[in-house]
């Protein structure tokens, strides 16, 4: 069975996809097998009369086992806003859980991997629908969650409401990556020696630097920045 792990972000743009791009590409550096899905994606282009979402296709070049595209997602929209304002705007059902979860069974029955790791959308509590955050889909799972702390000004605020949130859902914070989305952040240092006193107990995965005019491409070397060991001992989700 396969161990499958949750990526969220402190908000939106702090660089979830980098950061599990670069978790595959550490995980299948250390011989596991390793695959990337994302449920949920806004802000697609058609491409071929097909929509396509960039941090769909990069979670795809750097999963093991190579899967299609389709494989790695399961709700698409074309504007770049939230879940359930695009249902709204479109006229179409709002996001269930079910097809989520349902997906998510797929690849590990088909695949099997070692690692599966699921890319949320915006940041913890991203509404879905009228009822429904992205937090809810993984409040009765059990599957543990990583945390993609965006270093930017605020962010302390924001990496500690959301630490709060994750254990009042009962979720299991299995560690956390801090991601320089800024080319300089004023107090770096101090800042991350404060957020690492307060994230006690907590993993830290590793630091990503900002990473001028940034494409990410399997030749880049995003492993290099983290230490995915603590991930080895997490328990194997059931279906």
């Amino acid at each position: 069975m396969s161990k499958v792990i949750f990526v969220t972000g402190t908000d939106t743009d702090v660089g979830k996809t980098t950061a599990s791009a670069a978790l595959l590409q550490a995980l299948r550096q250390k011989n596991f097998s390793a695959m990337g899905y994302k449920p949920i994606a806004s802000g697609c282009k058609t491409v071929n009369g097909e929509l396509i979402n960039d941090d769909v296709a990069t979670l795809q070049r750097f999963s093991s086992n190579r899967p299609s595209y389709k494989e790695c997602v399961c709700f698409q929209y074309e504007p770049a806003i939230a879940p359930h304002i695009a249902t709204q705007l479109l006229g179409i059902p709002e996001i269930s859980t079910a097809p989520i979860n349902s997906k998510r069974n797929y690849l590990i029955n088909k695949y099997n991997p070692d690692f599966l790791l699921i890319e949320g959308a915006g940041g913890w509590s991203l509404p879905l629908g009228r009822n429904l955050l992205m937090s809810d889909v993984l409040q009765s799972s059990n599957i543990p969650v990583i945390l993609v702390i965006g270093a930017k000004l605020g962010c302390l605020n924001h990496a500690m409401l959301t630490k709060f949130s994750i254990q009042q859902k009962r979720c299991k914070l299995a560690g956390y990556i801090i991601n320089s989305v800024e080319a300089q952040m004023d107090y770096y240092e101090e800042n991350i020696e404060w957020l690492k006193n307060n994230f006690q107990g907590i993993p830290c995965l590793g630091e990503i630097p900002h990473l001028d005019n940034f494409q990410i491409s399997e030749e880049q070397n995003l492993a290099q920045y983290l230490d995915v060991e603590p991930l080895f001992e997490l328990n194997e989700y059931k279906i």
